[in-house]
This record gives structure tokens, C-alpha cells and sequence, in this order.
């Protein structure tokens, strides 16, 4: 179809078609193509004689998205007629586009837009990562969830406070209450200086955040504010781990340092550790679950320290030398420690503190994944295991991998990237 000079210097954005039922023969057949365009246009075109009917304008700015109504009974014209702009102004119209009905305005710019199959919603993408629902005969408008804008790279969840928080590389800090994710709080950061990793306190209703520039911050999710706040070494902090028993908290850092700070006395730092050979892309920290010993991965990421919590002198060292290690961490029943590797290897050393010399290595287990491995969490209960890997696969084992195949593992599969991070 030709528009001639109505459509000279015009962008299109959307279109939609009508279409006309013939009861007897079953078929539809399009009457009419609506077009929306960047200048705030609407094209009614005729879909058998291809010429231009009408051109309304309905927006001042882009209009991105158009969407008609399912004709009612007794009629094949759509209820009303529905368009929004980029700017976030959503219209309500008239089945032919002469009168305004109602009109809302969001203030974000949108991405996309949908309405239901018996037309009472619409829902509504902006680009600040909000899901929305327009409720047309109720006239209300409600945020579903706003999710983050760019990769999440860290979640903790809180069972004090009952909140999960989500920290991205948009720099957003998102809370959510665990039990039915609706967004309660999101703190305010620097976009240029994003958040690299978080942990959650088992004692507090508050979360620890480390930053790129090497900023610690301690949020408080029930007062919804920052309590502590330090820069110790302009590094990144790479991994932060509280213990179980409320006394410590341990920042690593990516020049190869790592702070011990007391919670009990308001997160006073009490020790410095200092290694040689950092490797840049693997720090990993755990506490026992009693709390008296901290492991850590050590130079060229092949080898563990062990520390013990009180007076912090090295109980044991483990070279794995030959492997990388991308994570360490004690399991619940504090007999264990788990070891993953960059080749989905899985080390189980045991806490034996009657073999004070080394640790001894009670299981290796290989393929934990297909890819590397991002990530592992151990179930509270000790009874599972849970792997993602770069294939975009969650692996559950059972934690003493009993039985045959089916009941020793599970896998979800279906995410569109891999999962970077696991928690419960």
C-alpha cells in the first residue's frame, strides 16, 4: 500500500487490524489497519481500497503501542480503542478515534503494553523495570513488581526482617518480602558505583552491601536506612559472610585483603588478613556454623586457609594446587567443608579437629554441572544441595548423594541466562 504524501517524513512505531466476522462461513476478514507513528499520528487505512480514511493525531510525542478491545455481541467495532505514548500517556478512545474517554499518565517511559482477553486490563512494561496493572472499570492503576533494569548480581535473604534483597549492576538495592515478592523498599546508590555482592545477618534485620569503589554499608530493612557506612581500602569487595552467631562479619577484598569486623561492638574491625597472589575472579568466604572458624580461598585461588574465630590464628592450610576454587562453604552440620571448583568439581574436606595437620578429603564428586559452576547452596537442613550452572541449569542433589540417578538429582531447566546466585 502507497500513502503518498501523508506518510512522507513519518516513522512507524505499531499497527493493529480490525477484522469483520462472517458467522456463516466461520472466517475474518480485515476491514481496517490503524498505524501509530513517532510524530503522535494514528493512520486509519482502509484494508480493501488501501487508501487513508482518517490521520488523528493522539499523541504529542511517539506513540509506541496501539491495542483495540474484542468487539462486544451484538457488534463487530471494538468496545473502545487504546493507545500510549512513549512518554508513559496511556489513552482510552471511542471505537473510531473521535472521542477521548479517559487517559492516564504513568511519567515513565513505556516499553510495551497488553490487554486482557475480556478487556478490563491492561498491563504495562516501563522502562524503569515496573510491571503494572490498569484496571480499566475500577480506574486504578497498581504496580505489580519493578524489577532491576541489568543483571542481578547478588540476592540475601533476611529471615529477621522476612525480606529478600536483590542488589544489580544497575546499581539498585531492591527489598522484597519473601513470602509474596511485592517490592516493600529500594535504597539509593551511586550509578557509578554499583553494588558487587551482599549477606545477610542472622541475628539483625539488616544486610551487608559491598561496593566497587570498596564502601561497606550496612542497611537496616525495618528502619529502611543506612547505619554503618566505611571505606577501608579502595578495592571492590568481592564477598561478605556473616556468622551464625551474630559476632563476625568478613569483607573480601579483591587486592587480596580480608576485615574481620565485630556486630558486637558495632562493626569495629578486629582483624586484617593479608595474602600474596589474589586470583581476580575468585573470593569466596564461610563461617562455621558455631562460629568458631572462618575459611577463606587464598593465593592463586588453589589453595584454602582456615582460621580459628578466637584469636584468629590459621588451623588449617589446603593446597589444591591443580585446581581453581570458585567457592568454599561449611556445611550445616559443621562436619564439612564444601570446596566447588571452575571444572563442576565438588571436594568435601572434613572439620576434624583431631587431625590437627590437614583436612582430610572425604568425597570428590565430578559434573556437578555442564559448564562451570556459578553457585551453590547448601538447604538449611543439610539434606540437599542445590548447583547452577553456565548452562542455565539448577541442579538439587541429595546432599549424601543416595540412590539411584532420579531420586540423588533433579534439574530445572528454562532460564534464558544462567542463575549467578542461589540462596534460601
Amino acid at each position: 500500500m502507497s500513502l503518498n504524501n501523508t506518510a512522507r517524513g513519518k516513522v512507524f512505531n505499531d499497527s493493529v487490524v480490525l477484522f469483520k466476522v462472517d458467522e456463516q462461513k466461520g472466517t475474518k476478514k480485515p476491514t481496517q489497519v490503524y498505524v501509530s507513528t513517532q510524530c503522535g499520528l494514528l493512520f486509519m487505512v482502509n484494508y480493501f481500497s488501501r487508501q487513508v480514511d482518517k490521520i488523528i493525531q493522539v499523541h504529542d510525542g511517539p506513540v509506541l503501542s496501539i491495542q483495540l478491545s474484542t468487539p462486544d455481541n451484538n457488534s463487530d467495532a471494538p468496545q473502545f480503542f487504546f493507545t500510549c505514548s512513549k512518554g508513559g500517556s496511556m489513552k482510552i478512545w471511542t471505537p473510531d478515534c473521535t472521542k477521548l474517554v479517559s487517559e492516564v499518565n504513568i511519567n515513565q517511559e513505556v516499553l510495551s503494553t497488553d490487554l486482557n482477553v475480556d478487556n478490563s486490563e491492561i498491563v504495562v512494561l516501563a522502562k524503569d523495570g515496573s510491571l503494572s496493572l490498569l484496571e480499566l472499570q475500577a480506574s486504578s492503576f497498581k504496580v505489580l513488581m519493578r524489577s532491576h533494569l541489568d543483571n542481578i548480581v547478588g540476592i540475601a535473604h533476611n529471615t529477621i526482617s522476612g525480606c529478600l534483597v536483590s542488589i544489580g549492576q544497575d546499581s539498585s538495592v531492591k527489598v522484597w518480602q519473601a513470602e509474596d515478592m511485592d517490592q516493600v523498599h529500594e535504597f539509593n546508590t551511586s550509578p557509578n558505583d554499583p553494588p558487587i555482592t551482599i549477606s545477610a545477618s542472622f541475628t539483625d534485620p539488616v544486610v551487608a552491601v559491598g561496593f566497587k569503589s570498596g564502601f561497606l554499608r550496612i542497611f537496616n530493612l525495618l528502619d529502611r536506612k543506612v547505619v554503618y557506612e566505611t571505606l577501608i581500602f579502595e578495592s571492590p569487595i568481592m564477598n561478605i559472610s556473616y556468622s551464625e552467631n551474630g559476632k563476625f562479619m568478613a569483607c573480601f577484598f579483591k587486592n587480596g585483603k580480608i576485615v574481620i569486623f565485630s556486630v558486637e561492638k558495632e562493626y569495629v574491625p578486629v582483624k586484617n588478613i593479608d595474602y600474596e597472589f589474589p586470583n581476580s575472579n575468585y573470593f569466596s568466604l564461610s563461617f562455621s556454623p558455631d562460629g568458631s572458624m572462618l575459611a577463606n580461598i587464598s593465593s592463586n585461588a588453589n589453595t584454602i586457609t582456615v582460621w580459628e574465630t578466637k584469636n584468629f590464628s590459621l588451623k588449617w592450610f589446603v593446597d589444591l594446587t591443580g585446581e581453581i576454587i570458585s567457592k568454599i562453604a561449611f556445611a550445616p552440620n559443621g562436619k564439612d567443608l564444601l570446596v566447588m571448583t571452575t571444572s563442576s568439581k565438588l571436594k568435601v574436606l572434613r572439620v576434624d579437629n583431631d587431625l590437627p595437620s590437614h583436612m582430610e578429603t572425604v568425597r570428590d564428586q565430578f559434573g556437578m554441572t555442564d559448564k562451570e559452576c556459578t553457585d551453590f547452596w547448601i538447604a538449611p537442613n543439610g539434606k540437599f544441595l542445590f548447583v547452577a550452572g553456565k548452562e542455565g541449569v539448577i541442579n538439587v542433589y541429595d546432599y549424601f548423594m543416595r540412590g539411584k540417578v532420579i531420586p540423588a538429582v533433579q534439574a530445572f531447566i528454562g532460564h534464558a541466562q544462567y542463575a549467578s546466585c542461589l540462596t534460601g
